[in-house]
């Protein structure tokens, strides 16, 4: 099985969300996001953003991924609880998977969801403090947000 992407392109990652009618756009590394500034997500904490594509960084087929992402916003459906569309794309965009953000799930239930879809992190954040949450080591690693807000 290929090795899953470090948790430092996670960082380096470029995030979306969506809550309320308002989109952000976010990273943990300032270079990543051009345009980007100490911008604060005015959004429910906790939140995190989990996607169900590609497990553990090996890539499936389109088909693969949408029927994982559909299975996922089912799953977040019937368990009432709330969410949003988000995704996490690397800064040069070779890469773009669709994820939920979800609102209001502790560390324990965020990790058991990313774990039923074999994903290797997630974002997460509760009160002002906002990380990469590292799924195998349940390690949260906390860097400061650069954000803009999409029109």
């Amino acid at each position: 099985m290929p090795n899953p992407m470090a948790i430092e392109d996670y960082l380096r990652a470029v995030y979306t969300l969506t809550h309320e009618g308002q989109s952000y756009e976010f990273t943990f590394v300032p270079a990543s996001l051009s345009g980007a500034g100490p911008t604060t997500i005015d959004v429910p904490r906790p939140l995190a953003i989990i996607s169900a594509c590609n497990p553990m960084s090996v890539r499936l087929t389109d088909a693969e991924n949408e029927a994982r992402t559909h299975e996922l916003a089912s799953i977040l459906q019937r368990a009432c609880i709330p969410r949003g569309p988000a995704s996490g794309r690397a800064p040069d965009g070779t890469w773009m998977e669709p994820g939920r953000v979800v609102f209001g799930l502790g560390r324990a239930d965020v990790l058991a969801y990313a774990r039923r879809f074999s994903q290797r992190a997630v974002v997460w954040g509760s009160d002002s403090s906002i990380g990469i949450l590292d799924c195998l080591t349940e390690r949260l690693i906390i860097r400061p947000v650069s954000c803009k807000r999409l029109p």
